[in-house]
């Protein structure tokens, strides 16, 4: 088995009442054994894609907002910038992209491999079942994908629930899930059931199913997508015209047929220190350790901890497992010692990487404010979040949030609450579950 690297930089960039504030960034990536590589042979997939075929993705992807990645958490959250497909096709309906990107995607898959599409409207259609990605079976999709028309209302959660009979029960393939819709929910669910819905169906296929939600547009319902993401272990993307949804798709699967660690988890345990926290919106688990993204060879995850540390001489010990949560044991356990000096030490490194989840943090609260129509209170987090952004020495980081805060600003100049919202969500998202 792939070992796991840890490694980490920390600074205590000031003193306070006898004690150093420290700030702590680890990281986490597989190690790249070529050797290995080219003698495993690959554990072969199932992808389920479940596509939305309501009426409204038949509209135009012209006019969407600013594009992010959210790669986890839901797992992890990038910016990617570009053409829409940069093909000449502008006018193509959402629909339209999306089945060019499935028929691309699944091109990618070897003949070992399976896959299995669905369309939902008001109902859930299975076009094709359980096929062998065999080069006969790639060109009978194309056809029937092609055939896939919009028309009716947004059936998600009754095809999220369909969708998960189609995996085989005793496969042997990895089994992933790819969601994709461009709106709010039309089933008859209360919002605040969301998160519990995704929690019931997480226990129910005992995390042996990955799932990756993929919004387009601006009106799909972040909550829900982002929910059956972190529940089902897997990456929740927000697209629109400055994202290729070929490239993203493309991108996904290559992640899912590469090795990777699932069903991480994180354990801090501190000596001399105060007020420990994890910066990253990473949830806590039963056993007291903080879920993290899955870690796909050749990427890296991040996450910072600040707090107080006391005395000369402090120590933080981080433990990263792999938890096997079918069979209830842990299948691989890394541990790391960081000892901590008290001498002032800076590092615009780790700096930069606590002033953006702040900014996170605050960008979150701005956009709560702004989807309550209360300007005043979400302009002051604005105007709070700009403050620390002059602070980030990374030129090209500084950039990307003040573009960011500055359309935010606009947006609530111009009492234009919603998008406002969207976009403070969005960018706090992809601050907060990032991996490079």
């Amino acid at each position: 088995m792939k070992n796991l690297i840890v490694t980490s930089k920390w600074e205590t960039p000031y003193r306070k009442s006898n004690k150093n504030g420290l700030n702590l960034k680890v990281s986490l990536e597989m190690e790249n054994n070529k050797v290995e590589t080219v003698k495993m042979k690959r554990t072969p997939v199932h992808i389920i894609y479940l596509i939305d075929s309501s009426g409204s993705m038949q509209q135009s992807v012209n006019g969407f907002h600013n594009g992010i990645l959210f790669n986890h958490y839901a797992k992890n959250m990038n910016r990617c910038f570009g053409d829409f497909e940069n093909n000449g096709f502008s006018n193509q309906s959402k629909l339209d992209k999306v089945k060019s990107a499935v028929v691309a995607s699944i091109d990618l898959l070897s003949p070992e491999d399976r896959f299995t599409v669905l369309s939902f409207d008001n109902i859930t259609q299975c076009i094709i079942e359980n096929s062998y990605a065999t080069p006969e079976n790639k060109s009978i999709a194309r056809g029937k994908i092609s055939q896939i028309m919009a028309s009716g209302g947004t059936g998600l959660f009754e095809g999220y629930t369909q969708s998960l009979s189609y995996f085989e029960g005793n496969s042997s393939h990895k089994r992933r899930l790819f969601v994709l819709t461009d709106g709010e929910t039309t089933d008859r669910v209360e919002f605040s059931k969301y998160y519990e819905i995704a929690e019931k169906i997480s226990k129910e296929i005992k995390n042996t199913i990955s799932v990756s939600t993929f919004g387009v547009g601006e009106n799909f319902n972040e909550d829900f997508l982002l929910s059956l993401a972190l529940k089902g272990d897997g990456n929740f993307y927000y697209l629109s015209e400055d994202i290729s949804i070929t490239e993203i798709f493309q991108k996904e699967v290559e992640d899912t047929i590469k090795d990777s660690f699932r069903n991480v988890q994180l354990k801090i345990s501190g000596r001399e220190f105060n007020n420990l926290e994890l910066l990253n919106n990473f949830s806590k688990n039963k056993n007291e350790c903080y879920d993290l993204p899955n870690i796909v060879q050749g990427k890296t995850v991040n996450f910072v901890l600040t707090g107080d540390a006391i005395g000369k001489k402090s120590a933080i010990m981080i433990t990263v497992s792999c938890y096997d949560k079918e069979n209830n044991s842990f299948v691989y356990s890394e541990t790391i010692n960081v000892d901590i000096s008290s001498d002032f030490y800076k590092n615009s490194d780790v700096s930069d990487e606590v002033l953006k989840l702040k900014i996170a943090k605050i960008s979150k609260e701005s956009s709560v404010q702004s989807k309550m129509r209360n300007k005043q209170n979400a302009q002051n987090y604005i105007f709070e979040a700009m403050s620390l952004m002059n602070s980030i020495t990374d030129e090209k980081m500084k950039a990307t949030i003040a573009s960011e805060l500055e359309r935010t600003k606009n947006s609530l100049d111009n009492n234009n609450f919603e998008t406002a919202s969207k976009t403070l969500l969005r960018s706090s998202y992809s601050s907060m579950y990032s991996r490079d």
